[in-house]
């Protein structure tokens, strides 16, 4: 939870306890009650604040790997573009196509 929003709550539930302890004329069974509801929520919240940062933190994780498995990927990919492209043996066989297309264009001119 943002801060402003943590105290806001502390605020409402410190109101709660100043009127129990303020007013003479509400019964002790209410105030009892009131006092133990203040408690339930604020270890609500508490607990709820601590979800909240666990998810966080799992979410960062997350996402570190997700951009780490990006990066992954597209340096292999680079390095696969570059294998291709630096093969010799694929630019030998487009240069040996080249030849004999030029050889099969030259004989076709032949006939």
């Amino acid at each position: 939870m943002a801060s402003g929003s943590e105290d806001a709550v502390e605020d409402a539930l410190n109101v709660l306890v100043s009127v129990t302890k303020k007013s003479g004329n509400l019964r002790n069974d209410l105030r009892k009650g009131i006092l133990e509801a203040v408690s339930n929520f604020r270890t609500e919240f508490a607990r709820l604040k601590c979800e909240v940062e666990d998810k966080n933190k799992l979410i960062a994780n997350l996402e570190m790997k997700a951009a780490e498995t990006n990066s992954t990927i597209r340096a292999m990919d680079q390095s696969k573009d570059k294998q291709v492209n630096d093969n010799p043996w694929q630019r030998g066989y487009s240069c040996c196509l080249l030849l004999i297309g030029v050889s099969w264009n030259v004989g076709e001119q032949r006939l």
